[in-house]
C-alpha cells in the first residue's frame, strides 16, 4: 500500500501523469540576482474561472429538476426525475470517461517510466483510476448535484436524503469508469489501437466537443418548456433511456432506490456492488494491462519499400513556394493538436456558437428575422455582406494556423535560417497555409448565406472576393503578432497553442477588425445610400490597399525580425 499511495501522490502532482501541472519560476534575492528556481502550481485560476462560468448551468439544471419533480409528484412518479439524473450522469461518465481512461492508462508520457519500477499492474491501474476519477468529478458534480438537489428541494427531503445524495454523487461515476477501463484494456490487448494514438487524440477531442454542445442544446431546450412539458419529457426519457441504462449499469438501481426511499440498506447494497465490480476490474488489470502497454508504439508505419519508378513518381520537382506551403499544411493536418485547434475549430464553430445561441434565443425568432431579412433587394444584400464578413472573422478567430506559424517551429526554429529557402518565401508559405484553411471554411458558410439571402451571381462573386481579402488581412495580422513574439519553448504542441498569449491577442484583433469592416456596408448603404455594387467595389479597393501595406510590413519586416530572434 505504501507504493500505491506514493504513486498516487506523484500522479496527482503531475496532473494525470503528463508532467505539466507545474511550471519553473526564477527565484531572486533582495538584490534582484537570480539564485535558483522553484516549481509553482499553475492552472488553478483557470479552474476557478471555469467553476464560476458553470454556476448559471447548475442553476438552470436545479430549476429544471425542481420544476419537473413538482409536476411528477402530481402524477406520483417523482422516481422518474432521479432515474433520469442518474442515467444522464452514467452515460456522460462512460462516454467521457472511456476516452479519458484510455488516454491516461496508455497514452501519457509516464507509462514507460512506470514500467521500469517494481510496481504491480494493479497498483498502477488503481492509482491512475483514482486520479482519473478525481478529474471526472467536476463534470459529474456540475450535472448530478443540481439535479438531485432539485429533487430533494421539491420533495422536502430529510437529512438522510442529503447524506445519501452526497455519497451517490461521489460513488456513481465509479461504475461507468470501471466499464470504460475494462473495455479499454480488452481493446488495447486484442487490437492495434495503440498504434494510432494521434488519430485517437483527435477522436477524443471531437467527442468532448460534441458532448458539450449536446448538453448545451438539451439544457436550452428545457429552459423554454412549461412545467407540464418538462414532466412529460422526463417521464418519456425515464421509460426509454432509463430502462436501457439500468440494464447496462444495474448498479444504479440500488442508488435510485436509496435516494427515493432514503434507505441506508439500499445504499449499502450499492456500495457492495461497486466494491465487487472494482475487484473484477483489478483482476482484469492484472491479466491484461501490462501486455497491452507493451504493444504500444508511437505510430504505425507500413514500412513499404518503394521501387525506383514509385520513387520518381513521388519525388517531383515543384515550385518552392508551393512545396513549402504543402509542407506547412501537412504539419498542421498531421499533428493532432494543430489539427484540432487550427483546422477543426474553424469548421465546427457554428455548432459551438451559433446553434446554442439560436436555441437559447429561440429558433422561431431567429427564423422570423431571417425571413424578414431575406426578402430580396439591396437591403438583404447589405445584411448578407455584413454577415459574410462576420462569418469570415469568426472563422479567422478560430483559425490559429498563422497565430502559431513561428511558434510551432519550437526547437527547430533555427532551421528556418539555414535551409536554402529565403525567409521571405517561408513567411509567404506560412501565410498561404492559413489562407487555404480559412478560405475553405469561410467560403462554405458564406455560400449558405448567399443562398438564404437570394443574392445575384455578381454580388456573390464580389462578396467572395471581399471574404478572401478579409481572410488574407486577418492572417497577415496573426502572422505579424507571432513574428513579433514567438513562443519557441514549449513542452508539447497543445501547450504551444493553449499556453500562448499570441492566440488571445490574435483573436481580439481579428474580431475587432471584422466588426469594423462589417460595419462598412451598413454605414455606406443605409446611412449614405451607396449602391451595393459600388459599395462592394469600394471595399475591394480598400482591402487590396490594406493587404498591400500588410504584406510590406509582415513579409518584408518579418524577415528582419526573424533574423533578429536568438533562440
Amino acid at each position: 500500500m505504501k507504493q500505491f499511495f506514493a504513486l498516487l501522490k506523484v500522479l496527482l502532482k503531475t496532473g494525470l501523469g503528463g508532467g505539466t501541472a507545474k511550471k519553473t519560476v526564477k527565484v531572486k534575492n533582495k538584490f534582484g540576482t537570480v539564485v535558483g528556481t522553484k516549481e509553482k502550481s499553475r492552472g488553478m485560476g483557470i479552474f476557478i474561472l471555469i467553476g464560476i462560468c458553470m454556476i448559471p448551468l447548475m442553476i438552470l439544471l436545479f430549476q429544471v429538476s425542481y420544476t419537473s419533480t413538482l409536476a411528477l409528484m402530481m402524477q406520483g412518479d417523482e422516481m422518474a426525475a432521479i432515474n433520469v439524473a442518474c442515467s444522464i450522469v452514467c452515460l456522460t461518465s462512460f462516454i467521457m470517461g472511456f476516452t479519458v481512461v484510455l488516454s491516461v492508462f496508455y497514452f501519457t508520457s509516464d507509462i514507460q517510466t512506470l514500467l521500469c519500477f517494481p510496481i504491480s499492474a494493479e497498483k498502477i491501474v488503481a492509482a491512475k483510476f483514482i486520479v482519473t476519477l478525481i478529474y471526472e468529478y467536476p463534470i459529474d458534480v456540475i450535472i448530478l448535484t443540481p439535479l438531485l438537489a432539485g429533487v430533494g428541494a421539491a420533495t422536502s427531503a430529510g437529512p438522510t436524503y442529503w447524506v445519501i445524495m452526497v455519497l451517490v454523487v461521489l460513488l456513481l461515476p465509479i461504475t461507468p469508469l470501471i466499464y470504460g477501463g475494462i473495455i479499454s484494456m480488452v481493446a488495447m490487448r486484442i487490437s492495434k489501437m495503440g498504434k494510432h494514438r494521434d488519430m485517437f487524440t483527435v477522436i477524443i477531442t471531437i467527442i468532448i466537443v460534441a458532448g458539450a454542445v449536446g448538453i448545451n442544446l438539451v439544457t436550452n431546450s428545457f429552459g423554454r418548456m412549461s412545467q407540464a412539458q418538462i414532466a412529460t419529457a422526463m417521464t418519456g426519457v425515464s421509460d426509454s433511456l432509463g430502462a436501457i441504462v439500468s440494464k447496462i449499469f444495474p448498479m444504479i438501481i440500488p442508488a435510485q432506490h436509496a435516494l427515493h426511499e432514503s434507505s441506508i440498506l439500499w445504499l449499502l447494497l450499492f456500495i457492495a456492488l461497486i466494491v465487487a465490480l472494482f475487484i473484477v476490474f483489478m483482476l482484469v488489470a492484472r491479466a491484461l494491462y501490462i501486455k497491452g502497454v507493451m504493444d504500444i508504439s508511437d505510430s504505425e508505419s507500413k514500412g513499404k519499400a518503394l521501387t525506383e519508378k514509385e520513387t520518381k513518381k513521388i519525388v517531383v520537382k515543384r515550385n518552392v513556394l508551393k512545396s513549402y506551403t504543402l509542407k506547412e499544411l501537412k504539419i498542421v493536418l498531421r499533428t493532432p493538436a494543430f489539427l484540432v485547434n487550427c483546422v477543426l475549430m474553424a469548421f465546427i464553430w457554428p455548432i459551438i456558437m451559433v446553434i446554442p445561441f439560436a436555441a437559447g434565443f429561440g429558433f422561431d425568432r431567429v427564423g422570423s428575422f431571417v425571413s424578414s431579412a431575406t426578402s430580396g433587394g439591396e437591403f438583404s444584400y447589405a445584411i448578407a455582406l455584413s454577415a459574410c464578413i462576420v462569418i469570415t472573422g469568426l472563422v479567422g478567430w478560430f483559425n490559429f494556423t498563422n497565430a502559431v506559424a513561428i511558434t510551432k517551429e519550437g526547437n527547430n526554429f533555427f532551421f528556418m535560417k539555414i535551409i536554402p529557402v529565403p525567409i521571405k518565401t517561408q513567411l509567404r508559405a506560412k501565410h498561404a497555409a492559413g489562407l487555404v484553411i480559412g478560405n475553405i471554411s469561410s467560403f462554405a458558410y458564406c455560400i449558405v448565406i448567399f443562398v438564404l439571402f437570394k443574392m445575384p451571381p455578381l454580388m456573390i462573386v464580389l462578396a467572395l472576393i471581399i471574404s478572401f481579402l478579409c481572410t488574407m488581412f486577418f492572417n497577415y495580422t496573426m502572422l505579424w503578432i507571432d513574428i513579433l513574439r514567438p513562443k519557441l519553448q514549449w513542452e508539447n504542441e497543445t501547450a504551444a497553442i493553449k499556453q500562448n498569449f499570441n492566440s488571445v491577442i490574435s483573436m481580439l484583433l481579428v474580431m475587432l477588425s471584422s466588426v469594423i469592416i462589417s460595419g462598412v456596408p451598413i454605414l455606406l448603404h443605409f446611412v449614405l445610400g451607396v449602391n451595393m455594387i459600388l459599395l462592394a467595389v469600394i471595399m475591394i479597393i480598400g482591402l487590396l490597399i490594406a493587404n498591400f501595406l500588410a504584406d510590406k510590413v509582415v513579409i518584408s519586416g518579418g524577415v528582419q525580425k526573424i533574423n533578429e530572434i536568438q533562440q
